[in-house]
């Protein structure tokens, strides 16, 4: 910045005189100071994001019936085959970025000798910018305001043969099982950002096949009491997955008619995606605390030491000024050296029909997942917490994903990087319960419906080497568990159905969530301008009538315009939760469907 710019008041250009007079090198004493000057483009549009998808899939196959081979082996043989071909294409493109470079080149400038500002770099048709108050003129927005396109096409070829039927009988009834064979194919390529800020990657792609085969079987040991048993096996054409085993079982028991008792064990296997593996890396930007910008940096040994020695000047170790924005860049992308992830899940429960048209179910479940695929430390807020405040050690793999520029701040492109790795575990249980029943009313039929979640724990633990640093997210959001986990949701509806008339009735509840900064005594409730997002509850109504060949429908969505509450910095899509709440408010649809 232009020391004695008329812009600036007189002790300000006083300030920029002292900085560029205690600048090193050519610089010293040239009339510029060179400060970091952040600011909001008010002056803009929004920025906008269109996607574009188009995706087509191809199926054929054969099935038949062999018959028995004798009368009590292998009875009731069928057979069913069938090969498939999926193509899918993404294309999203962005307008309204603000390009970081040309910003900077804008806010450059001088004064000419006819006192008119100009850019003192005046490539690339430069437009000098007025950043002090809100003057930048539409040309200026024009210069700095771009485009990107990013795409993605993926393709997935399946085929699959299979054969079930009974291989004996038993006093209970006919042993049943299954067995086929699968071959899939999928492959991808990746285009990254084109044209946006701080654009980082080159087109990426790749693929793999599997081959597998599995089995089923189901027997039926006493009148009412059956058990179940499957496997699969799975050869993979990568390197870090190969062959692997899945497998699970079960049992339910009839007790009497109006109970039955079900338990199951699963183990499950998922190898990663196409996605997960080559996607080109990209950049990032989330709400994160950098630790060395935080006054406790400069009282602590521990993370003083670690933060100069990842970079930042030991003078401003504790200065909020190492971390001018809440938001942080990082890099986020595929990781072609990912292995598989396994969960084991263990379920028991029950179905309870007291009456005709009414039954009530309820299940315990208990999931853990073993070698979690995910970005590298659950996120870049982890990925500063692990390498700071948990590991603290130089040469982790979390200090290491850190980037930082000469003057300590997190460089932006660049920054923290968080590419996709078999990062720790996930623990999660509770209990899932619902209610149907029906009745005869008013010459038509009303239907109550009702399914309620309690969730007892969603444990996420970072790193698997460090079993005791969990971070505890049932009941809570915020920059750690991100996405909110509510200990309470439920769902119902009341349906009535009348000649050709249906209404339907349909609401839905979330409960409070906490800030996770709240949960894990980072912060109080009173420091936080949203600690808590209170509970939340939706209604959906539907109308439709049959007349025949033609049936017309029409409702309203949120039809009592509940938007959510704002929750500010504890995340980063524009200040709400829009994959767990409803940010749109009441919207209205009509629909008509004709049978010829």
């Amino acid at each position: 910045i232009q020391v004695d710019s008329p812009f600036l008041s007189a002790g300000v250009q006083d300030l920029f005189r002292a900085i560029d007079a205690a600048e090193t090198g050519a610089t010293r004493n040239d009339g510029y100071a060179t400060v970091s000057v952040n600011r909001r483009i008010s002056e803009g549009g929004t920025r906008d994001v269109t996607f574009e998808r188009n995706a087509y899939r191809i199926v054929g196959g054969f099935r038949g019936k062999l018959g028995d081979l004798s009368e009590n082996f292998l009875t009731n043989l069928s057979w069913d085959a069938y090969y498939s071909y999926a193509r899918t294409r993404n294309v999203q493109v962005s307008e309204g970025n603000i390009l970081a470079e040309a910003f900077a080149q804008g806010v450059t400038t001088r004064f000419d000798g006819n006192g008119d500002l100009a850019c003192l770099n005046p490539s690339n048709g430069c437009v000098p910018l007025n950043i002090f108050g809100a003057n930048i003129s539409e040309q200026g927005l024009d210069f700095i305001t771009g485009r990107s396109t990013s795409s993605e096409e993926a393709k997935m070829q399946v085929a699959s043969a299979i054969i079930t039927g009974n291989l004996f009988k038993l006093p209970a009834g006919p042993v049943g099982f299954a067995f086929g064979t699968e071959w899939r194919d999928v492959s991808a390529f990746f285009v990254p950002s084109q044209g946006g800020v701080g654009d980082i990657g080159e087109i990426s792609g790749g693929g793999y096949n599997v081959k597998e085969v599995f089995g089923e079987v189901r027997v039926p040991v006493l009148d009412g009491l059956e058990v179940n048993g499957a496997f699969r096996y799975s050869d993979y054409s990568l390197e870090n997955v190969k062959g692997i085993w899945t497998y699970g079982g079960g049992v339910t028991w009839q007790v009497m008619p109006e109970l039955m008792l079900r338990g199951q064990y699963q183990r499950a296997v998922r190898a990663p995606s196409v996605s997960e593996l080559f996607a080109s890396q990209s950049r990032t930007v989330a709400a994160a605390t950098d630790p060395c910008a935080l006054p406790t940096a400069a009282s602590d040994a521990v993370i003083r030491n670690l933060c100069i020695a990842s970079g930042v000047p030991a003078a401003v170790v504790g200065n909020s000024g190492i971390q001018p924005n809440f938001q942080v860049g990082g890099i986020v992308g595929g990781n072609p050296d990912l292995e598989e992830e396994t969960t084991d899940t263990y379920t028991i429960g029950a179905v309870i029909r007291p009456m005709s048209r009414m039954s009530v179910t309820v299940d315990y479940y208990n999931i853990t997942i073993k070698d979690a695929i995910s970005v590298l430390g659950g996120s870049i807020n982890n990925v500063l917490d692990l390498c700071y405040n948990q590991i603290q050690d130089i040469d982790s793999p979390y200090c290491a994903a850190v980037v930082r520029a000469a003057d300590g701040t997190i460089t932006d492109p660049g920054g923290v990087s968080v590419i996709n790795a078999n990062v720790g575990q996930f623990k999660t249980d509770g209990i899932d319960a619902s209610f149907n029943m029906g009745f005869d009313l008013a010459g038509g039929n009303l239907s109550l419906s009702t399914a309620v979640s309690w969730l007892n724990k969603f444990d996420r633990t970072p790193v698997a080497a460090l079993p005791d640093q969990v971070n505890r997210c049932g009941g809570a959001f915020g920059l750690t568990c991100g996405e909110p986990l509510p200990k309470w949701k439920a769902t119902g509806r009341v349906t009535f159905e009348k000649g050709g008339f249906t209404t339907s009735l349909r609401w839905r509840y979330i409960g409070k969530v906490t800030d996770d900064r709240v949960t894990r005594d980072l912060s109080t409730p009173e420091q936080l301008a949203v600690p808590h997002i209170k509970p939340e509850n939706y209604f959906d109504l539907t109308l439709a009538y049959d007349f025949g060949k033609f049936e017309l429908t029409t409702g309203v969505v949120n039809m009592f315009d509940n938007h959510q509450q704002l929750v500010g910095s504890s995340q980063e899509q524009l200040n709400t939760f829009p994959s767990t709440y409803d940010p749109l408010g009441a919207r209205f649809f009509i629909g008509a469907k004709m049978t010829l």
